[in-house]
């Protein structure tokens, strides 16, 4: 999945290249699940610990939580996406298949793609479990502060998403 474009050389006998490509897609693909991983547990717990006076420790601990709740959505996406034989641009558990009806503007639909279900229950997880270090006049500013975190980070990987970037690395490599 995500690799359809290397048929072409599969398709004029470019076998030796063709298996390198793949081999290099599973290789980006087990890197930027390293990333992602380390950015969910390490990077999000720092940005609460700043954001509140929550220990860091504590945080972690939540953080674990949320990052199985991400892995299990991925799984689901993956296990469907294997099972019809192709993949989407778009996640099932968001509404950016929805609002792709009526709108066509990439950065937005990129945006709402990243606010799905599992990003609801993040938020509800980050809130219950860390509003018990927070005083009760506190924890609508906790919430807000989850909530603009979790926005935040879907504006910017929206707008990472549309731009041209395996164009880019291409141009810088030849």
């Amino acid at each position: 999945m995500g690799t359809e474009s290397l048929t072409s050389l599969f398709a004029i006998n470019h076998q030796d290249e063709y298996y390198t490509a793949r081999l290099l897609s599973m290789v980006g693909a087990i890197v930027w699940g390293i990333i992602y991983f380390c950015f969910h547990y390490y990077g999000v717990t720092y940005i609460l610990h700043l954001l509140t006076d929550i220990p860091y420790k504590w945080i972690q601990k939540v953080q674990l939580y949320v990052v199985a709740f991400l892995l299990i959505e991925k799984a689901i996406l993956f296990a469907v996406f294997y099972a019809v034989g192709y993949s989407t641009t778009f996640s099932f558990f968001s509404l950016a298949p929805v609002v792709q009806q009526v709108l066509d503007k990439d950065v937005v639909l990129f945006i709402i793609n990243q606010l799905t279900v599992t990003t609801v229950l993040t938020i509800i997880i980050h809130f219950t479990f860390l509003s018990k270090w927070e005083e009760a006049t506190d924890r609508k500013a906790l919430l807000a502060k989850v909530i603009v975190l979790q926005v935040i980070m879907a504006v910017f990987v929206g707008m990472i998403s549309v731009l041209p970037l395996q164009e880019w690395i291409t141009r810088g490599l030849g």
